[in-house]
């Protein structure tokens, strides 16, 4: 299966074959390079419904979400599977403007393709 995986060093995509490495999880910091990657690329980001209502009862926005998934967010546990063929969940873990300081865990759920993530949860980690 061919799918696309950022050059770090080139700071754009080629085309990989990763067939031996299908039904992985990504290393914390791998997962946090690819998950930074595609919300740096401005593509749609998935959210259910429940979870927009919820950032709203918490006091924050879809930007502090964005804010967390592309800058101070950090994957610190490897991922689990998904109910989706192929992709993984994982939680990452940033402080945003409107949070006041606390951390906001946002579970991730990343196709095997960077291009695709989805939003399953917004939590507070403390909590």
């Amino acid at each position: 299966m061919m799918i696309y995986q950022p050059a770090r060093r080139l700071g754009h995509e080629v085309l990989m074959n990763n067939s031996e490495g299908l039904g992985k999880p990504l290393s914390p910091d791998e997962a946090t390079d690819r998950i930074r990657y595609a919300t740096s690329l401005e593509v749609g980001i998935g959210y259910r419904w429940e979870e927009a209502q919820n950032l709203l009862n918490m006091g924050l926005q879809i930007g502090d979400v964005i804010h967390v998934l592309k800058r101070s967010g950090r994957v610190y546990e490897e991922g689990r599977p998904s109910s989706r063929f192929g992709a993984f969940c994982y939680c990452m873990d940033g402080t945003s403007p409107n949070s006041r300081g606390r951390v906001v865990r946002i579970e991730v759920i990343m196709s095997p393709s960077p291009m695709e993530l989805k939003v399953n949860r917004v939590t507070w980690r403390d909590s």
